[in-house]
């Protein structure tokens, strides 16, 4: 968690930066407004990081083997968004979170982590300059098949309870069109499943890039 405000500020900034400076946008850009009734639907991409100190504590005492700490993954999420009143939403949001930890020596195949997280969202606007929104995102719900595999043969998997808080920079390019930003920090954890005797630990943080998709345009 206490990589959320580093993340957050770098995340926030580098969509006010894309947005340039507060004023009239471009021609075709529209106001980042949220009216109430407004749907919306986001496709980001993200560099996570994760805590996975039980898994890196057990691949270090791999006979032979040296494998690199499984802290790095990627991150992909859809979401669907409803404002159920001006400036605030809830929706829903699903994603896969994959990441790789290789033996350095090359005696043993790579250990692969993997999860799919799933949960219910909300948020509202902050802050709003024109076209540029700033806004806090949270979301509850599950990690669903939490695993560990190498190989191609998974060693264990399970479900944990899953949380996410942060925030979000939107640059709105035209009334149904926009850049985002996300910086979120991430609360995730497989108990010991399968019996592996060690907990797989998705908790961390991730910097997400991407677009979000107003049908119909969001106007007031």
């Amino acid at each position: 968690m206490k990589l959320l405000v580093p993340i957050l500020i770098g995340g926030v900034g580098l969509a006010a930066l894309a947005a340039g400076p507060a004023g009239p946008g471009p021609a075709g850009a529209a106001e980042a407004v949220l009216p109430r009734g407004a749907w919306s639907a986001g496709l980001h991409g993200a560099y996570a990081l994760l805590d996975m100190a039980d898994l890196e504590s057990a691949l270090a005492a791999t006979p032979g083997a040296d494998f690199a700490a499984p802290d790095r993954a990627w991150e992909g999420s859809l979401d669907a968004r409803y404002a159920f009143r001006p400036e605030f939403f809830v929706g829903v949001e699903g994603g896969y979170l994959r990441g790789e930890a290789e033996d350095r020596s090359g005696v043993r195949e790579p250990v692969i982590v993997s999860g799919v997280p799933l949960q219910l969202i909300g948020g509202g606007t902050i802050g709003r300059w024109d076209d540029l929104a700033v806004r806090i995102v949270g979301g509850l719900g599950v990690l669903l098949d939490g695993a560990v595999a190498t190989g191609g043969e998974t060693i264990a998997s399970g479900t944990g309870f899953l949380a996410t808080l942060g925030g979000e920079a939107e640059v709105r390019l035209a009334p149904g069109w926009a850049l985002s930003a996300q910086a979120l920090a991430r609360s995730a954890k497989v108990t010991e499943p399968g019996g592996l005797g060690y907990d797989l630990d998705f908790s961390g943080a991730s910097l997400r890039l991407g677009v979000r998709a107003y049908p119909g345009g969001a106007r007031p």
